[in-house]
């Protein structure tokens, strides 16, 4: 009996160990993550752990952010409301409070919440930052709380600021000797006592071709600059969108040919009005049926139609093209996002077409979804809210 307690001793021993080194390397660990604010707190969203990131963060020494303090001290109640699902609302204790547990019911649903937004820091501050909250339980599959990581994204926010500055800044700067150069190609074009020979006016149409297309490029960066710092101006009107899509299937219709891809259209012959930016509406239909074409090989179809459903239009644009990889498919609305099959294949292009038309369709309350096959083909489907029966807006043909 003596030797099996001095073995069950020798292994507590050995436990205690263990449990030791584990609980000192958790420790260590945890000292460690000073980058980002790692909290974790009660069900009720109260914080019962505080790393070293979180005090350098938002400013409360872990003993101070231990007395009692709430996760909600860190988020506006517009913040904490659009977090929720909710729509934001009154400061109100009790609303506050509802809004941390419908934030917390999001995390219990089973997926990691991850959300970019702005924190409030002790000293009234904010930072721009990304969250995201875990359910935690222990051992047992209790559930002990939340966790809550905080990244600060101020350096990100601050790198993006400038790049879009400088994407419009050079898009200005651009601009200005673009449209000199067409001006003047124009003159020499029609000077009537220096007419051009016929080489000399195939040259010039060379120079104008390129210089049209820098210019559009120029466009649509100052466009995407514009989307991104929030000044994207539209102007609403009556539209009849079966019109936008036949004037913008036609003007498609010579590159459609020189491409050797055939390009039908399939709208009714009376009139579907939304509320809407023409222009804006025709560069977004414009795209897609441009991309669609640029991505279909020879011999092959691009089928453009648009129908009413549940209050809103649905344009769509199929092709047979080569198709889009599932992977990347979540990122073809991103700026400068190129698919692999359109490198692959050495297709032209620098991945602003789907962003500026994603934001032209969320401008006007709309969305644009994507389905596609590698090697069969792709579908863009750009929803749009039908025009409102009491609204006073001027009625405008096409675009």
């Amino acid at each position: 009996a003596l030797a099996e307690n001095e073995q069950m001793l020798a292994q507590l021993r050995e436990s205690e160990t263990r449990y030791r080194t584990l609980l000192e390397s958790h420790e260590s660990l945890w000292a460690a993550i000073t980058a980002q604010a790692v909290i974790a707190t009660d069900c009720s969203g109260r914080v019962s752990a505080w790393n070293p990131g979180a005090e350098r963060m938002l400013g409360l020494t872990e003993q101070e952010a231990l007395d009692g303090v709430t996760i909600d001290r860190f988020f506006s109640p517009a913040m904490l409301a659009t977090l929720a699902g909710g729509q934001p609302g009154a400061a109100a204790a009790d609303a506050v409070a509802s809004n941390v547990q419908a934030l917390f019911e999001r995390a219990n649903a089973g997926s990691t919440l991850d959300e970019e937004l702005e924190i409030k820091t002790a000293a009234g501050s904010r930072l721009p930052a990304r969250v995201t909250v875990t359910r935690r339980d222990d051992g047992a599959g209790n559930q002990q709380g939340y966790l809550l990581v905080i990244t600060d994204e101020t350096r990100q926010a601050e790198v993006a600021r400038m790049k879009d500055q400088f994407v419009g800044m050079i898009s200005h700067e651009l601009r200005t000797p673009l449209s000199a150069i067409i001006g003047f190609l124009d003159l020499l074009r029609n000077d009537p006592e220096q007419p051009l020979a016929e080489q000399q006016v195939e040259f010039v149409d060379i120079i104008e071709r390129n210089a049209q297309r820098l210019l559009a490029l120029v466009g649509d960066l100052l466009f995407t600059a514009q989307v991104e710092s929030g000044r994207f101006p539209i102007t609403p009107h009556h539209l009849d969108i079966y019109d936008s899509l036949r004037l913008a299937t036609e003007s498609a219709r010579p590159h459609a040919e020189d491409e050797g891809v055939e390009l039908g259209l399939d709208v009714p012959a009376e009139p579907l009005f939304v509320v809407a930016d023409g222009g804006r509406i025709g560069q977004a239909i414009d795209n897609l049926i441009s991309n669609a074409i640029k991505f279909t090989p020879r011999g092959g179809r691009v089928s453009v139609s648009a129908a009413p459903h549940d209050g809103a239009v649905v344009i769509s644009v199929s092709d047979t093209g080569i198709g889009i990889p599932k992977a990347e498919q979540a990122d073809l609305f991103n700026r400068f996002f190129r698919a692999s099959t359109a490198t692959q294949n050495a297709i032209p292009g620098v991945g602003l077409g789907l962003n500026i038309t994603h934001a032209i369709a969320v401008a006007h309350g709309g969305g644009i979804t994507v389905v596609s096959d590698e090697g069969v083909g792709t579908t863009f489907e750009v929803r749009l809210p039908l025009t409102p029966t009491t609204q006073a807006i001027p009625v405008v043909q096409g675009r």
